[in-house]
């Protein structure tokens, strides 16, 4: 059940936290600017008007095969009467004549099909060879897209294949929405004093640079409410968005908890493990997202709910692979969040015998050990779950 208090919900269900960070994107994405920039350089960019082709690919009939264009389909033999190469003007044939091809070249007029060098027979001029049907090796004028057409579609993060889409298409320039511009924040004394090294506020900007964003690390800062207070005062005025590490809990010190309800919060904790302290909302306008101070809590909200807010708002690609180890988890009503390495064909769990975190001498997943271990991280997916999982049995692998 979601518990309300005040204007904000508690301890949500990660599809409903799923669900208000979709609402947050399209509010951050309102927000932010647009430019149009050259289409080689666009790879990474988020669409912001659907890019539609200013040209037809292929413009005409393309020949997709060495060989031999050909006008009758199984009337042999046929007269060779000319060579027709990729580049040069198309030609032309007639009833009983054919024309050697190359690969890219303009089908000739009056050619239906392409039969390739390795089934050709030559005697002298004249050409034999097996019966084949209409449109064998031929590209079709429009068959890969025609002018008009929108290829795609606004909102899209441009890939680099994409680009030499772009480039085919005869489309110079795209619109795109400015790099969202993050302040990463992280907290605490004793990061702040360095007795404890700042693993998260590296691996977050890191992570938003993969993104497409431009983050900026302020530094920690201690565990002083003022502090605390102007240093995301201060972020809101000069940054798109801004993210907090740590302090978002509910011990005495969880300054960052207490400064974000001056704000407006649209939830505060996840029914999700590692990473249950997420909290989101606006403060000074601007969204501000709060991660748990523990590594793997912290990446899990940054995968989970940063990823979908920045960059793609859809689920990661997933391979399914059977599971190295039974793994149980102590409270029901919780989505887990479950590291694994992927090692011999199998999901191996971060954590257990077999992995190269060994942390559990049983099969409960402690989201209490492996949040605090960095080395967790050292993955290629995680598996979500909410019910015991079982060695053997296919799960499916979200890709990191």
């Amino acid at each position: 059940m979601i518990v309300m208090t005040g204007d904000f919900e508690r301890m949500v269900p990660l599809q409903r936290a799923l669900e208000l960070i979709g609402l947050m994107r399209d509010r951050l994405y309102r927000a932010l600017g647009t430019e149009a920039v050259d289409t080689t350089m666009s790879a990474g960019r988020h669409l912001a008007a659907d890019a539609i082709a200013r040209a037809t690919s292929p413009p005409c009939d393309i020949c997709t095969m060495d060989g031999y264009a050909i006008a009758s389909l199984d009337s042999y033999p046929l007269r060779i009467v000319r060579a027709a190469y990729a580049g040069e003007a198309q030609a032309s044939i007639k009833p009983g004549e054919a024309a050697y091809v190359t690969t890219g070249a303009k089908l000739p007029a009056g050619a239906q099909a392409v039969m390739k060098a390795e089934d050709a027979r030559i005697e002298g001029h004249l050409l034999y060879g097996p019966r084949i049907e209409p449109g064998t090796f031929v590209l079709r004028q429009g068959a890969d897209f025609k002018e008009g057409e929108v290829l795609i579609p606004a909102g899209t993060v441009i890939t680099p294949s994409m680009v030499g889409v772009l480039q085919a298409a005869a489309i110079p320039s795209v619109r795109v929405y400015r790099p969202v511009s993050v302040a990463v924040i992280t907290t605490g004394d004793e990061i702040a004093s360095g007795d404890i090294r700042d693993t998260n506020g590296p691996m977050i900007c890191a992570l938003l640079r993969s993104w497409g964003c431009i983050p900026g690390l302020t530094g920690a800062v201690r565990d002083d409410p003022d502090l605390v207070r102007e240093t995301i005062k201060a972020a809101a005025a000069s940054h798109d968005l801004v993210i907090t590490v740590g302090g978002v809990s509910a011990g005495a010190k969880d300054y960052v908890r207490k400064v974000a309800e001056e704000g407006e919060i649209l939830f505060r904790g996840v029914r999700m493990k590692p990473g249950m302290p997420f909290t989101a909302g606006y403060y000074a306008g601007k969204p501000l997202l709060s991660l748990p101070g523990k590594p793997a809590g912290s990446y899990a909200g940054m995968e989970m709910f940063v990823r979908r807010l920045v960059h793609e708002a859809r689920d990661s690609p997933t391979v399914s692979m059977p599971l190295s180890s039974d793994v149980s988890f102590g409270a029901t009503g919780f989505d887990y969040v479950v590291f694994v390495e992927l090692k011999d064909g199998c999901a191996r769990p971060m954590g257990y015998n077999g992995s190269s975190l060994g942390l559990f001498k049983g099969t409960e997943y402690m989201t209490s050990l492996i949040s605090a271990a960095s080395k967790s991280l050292l993955s290629q997916g995680y598996i979500l779950a909410r019910n015991d999982l079982h060695a053997g049995e296919c799960v499916d692998v979200n890709l990191l």
